[in-house]
């Protein structure tokens, strides 16, 4: 069973991102966000991301996914993983659709302009949620720091 997660941007439009189904957990997924935001910068992560969403969002992320990668039922975007081609279509998520109770998402994670990153932690089945931000330089683990806070759903 996968941990899933929601990566995401902020905009003018709100935090919109895109599901991805494999090892959500920080120190995976995080660490990801991590190195592609320090390779590519906010803007060019931000696209990329969205784009992934046409296709139902992405199957794995992986910064040293390569082009030349085969993928079952994706598209290989170098640099950022496999993207789904199932649902040709699909809208980007929301943060709110991803920590409601139905999302079936664990973590959500949030970049934003001034090279930060949100986490949350998401309690399945509960209207409560841990929150923290992290740098781009700092080692994740999966227990949420000593200063994380709840918020709502």
């Amino acid at each position: 069973m996968s941990t899933r997660s929601f990566v995401g941007v902020m905009s003018d439009a709100g935090i919109l991102g895109a599901y991805v189904h494999g090892d959500g957990h920080p120190s995976w997924v995080g660490t990801q966000v991590q190195k592609i935001l320090k390779r590519d910068g906010f803007e060019k992560f931000g696209q990329t991301i969205l784009e992934g969403c046409e296709g139902g969002g992405f199957s794995w992320l992986d910064a040293d996914t390569n082009a030349n990668q085969e993928g079952r039922r994706c598209k290989i975007i170098g640099g950022y993983g496999g993207a789904y081609t199932d649902d040709y279509g699909c809208e980007p998520m929301t943060l709110r659709g991803a920590l409601s109770r139905e999302s079936g998402q664990e973590y959500a994670y949030v970049a934003r302009p001034d090279g930060l990153i949100d986490i949350y932690e998401i309690g399945y089945g509960v209207r409560d949620h841990l929150k923290w931000t992290v740098g781009l330089d700092e080692e994740l683990s999966n227990v949420p720091p000593a200063g994380a806070v709840v918020v709502k759903a």
